[in-house]
């Protein structure tokens, strides 16, 4: 056997580890598709580890507490994306209909963008 094929070899197992480890795994998820940016940004809300207020409260104890700078809850991506009336207008901008969580996190192409093109518009780090 010579290295080159010895290296397939490490590769191919390798593969077939990482993709047992990760069940979920979906080559065809478009987030996949989107440019660096966009999934940077669709990684830290999926996963919630992100800058909004509650992840760094709650994890690292950074800032005064978990609370929304609306008042009416802490700031999860769910509030975030879905309720703070903050950013309702710029919400009902992006999505003119109602759109679930789970579309705006892990729909196709389209709703990936505009989720990016939303955190961006908001101004608010993630």
């Amino acid at each position: 056997m010579n290295t080159e094929e010895a290296m397939t070899i490490v590769k191919e197992k390798q593969k077939r580890r990482w993709l047992h480890q990760h069940p979920d795994y979906n080559k065809k998820d478009a987030y996949y598709l989107l440019p660096r940016d966009d999934q940077v940004v669709i990684v830290r809300l999926r996963t919630g580890h992100c800058r909004l207020k509650h992840h760094l409260y709650t994890k690292f104890h950074i800032g005064d507490s978990a609370s929304c700078p609306c008042g009416t809850s802490p700031m999860t991506v769910q509030h975030f994306l879905q309720d703070c009336p903050t950013h309702q207008n710029l919400r009902a901008e992006t999505w003119p209909a109602d759109t679930p969580m789970r579309d705006k996190l892990y729909g196709p192409m389209e709703s990936l963008r505009r989720t990016a093109a939303f955190i961006r518009a908001s101004g608010v780090a993630v």
